[in-house]
Parts: structure tokens; sequence; C-alpha cells
């Protein structure tokens, strides 16, 4: 469980999370060979709208630095894919790590959550078209 642990999620969580997103997507990948590594690809949202939602969910201390939206043009797409981001940001404190699990399935799985915040998985090469700072 979250609180037990004393981790702080935008930190030292965020590793077990990722962990557990790898363990899971490797498992799948083995069976599906469809899923590329999060640790090798870019996440990136396809709106500044949807971005600011994201943005929305983070703590403060997180968005308290300097946040720039990037308009990126895709030149080599080797990777793209549509994730649910919600599977990743929508915890309970009671949570154990088979419910981590579970939502890593959902996520990876590209279940829809009630109100989808859509994340585009990318590998390949890209070129910054515009950089504005936002927050």
């Amino acid at each position: 469980m979250i609180r037990k642990t004393d981790f702080f999620y935008h930190r030292e969580f965020r590793y077990f999370n990722d962990y557990i997103l790898e363990e899971i997507g490797m498992k799948l990948t083995s069976e599906s060979n469809l899923l590329t590594s999060r640790y090798e690809a870019l996440y990136l949202f396809k709106s500044e709208s949807d971005s600011m939602r994201y943005l929305e969910q983070l703590p403060k201390s997180i968005t308290s630095v300097p946040i720039y939206l990037l308009k990126i043009e895709l030149i080599n797409k080797e990777y793209l894919e549509q994730f649910d981001n919600n599977w990743l940001n929508q915890f309970d404190h009671s949570f154990t790590a088979k419910d981590y699990e579970n939502q890593a399935k959902d996520f990876l799985s590209r279940k829809k959550s009630k109100t989808p915040l859509y994340e585009v998985l990318f590998k390949g090469e890209y070129k910054v078209v515009e950089c504005k700072l936002i927050l």
C-alpha cells in the first residue's frame, strides 16, 4: 500500500510503477511482439488540452518548475500506439502490487477508462516545430 511504504508517489513510487509496466509489457510482448518499452520511447499527448488535463493531475511540487509545451512533427515512425493514461494515474492508497499489475495490464491492453486521457507512445525520429512556456 502506498501510505504504508512512505513512497512519494511522483518520485520513488513512479519507479516502482514503471518497473511493473516494464514487467507486464515484457510478458505481453513475448506473447504478441507488439509493444515497445516506455524506456525507449516518448509518451506524448495529441493536443494542448490533453496535455493540460494531464498536468492538472500532477502535484504542485512537479508543476512548480518551468513546463514547456512542444509541438512536434513526426518524421520517422518506428512505433506509434495510443493508450489511456488514466490507468497510470488513478490509484487508491490501499492498492497492492497485484492491483498495480492489473492497472498496468489494463493500460497495456489498451482498455478505456470512464474518461480516457490518451497518450501516444512514440518511438522514432521527430522535429520540434514549436516550443512555448505554459507554466
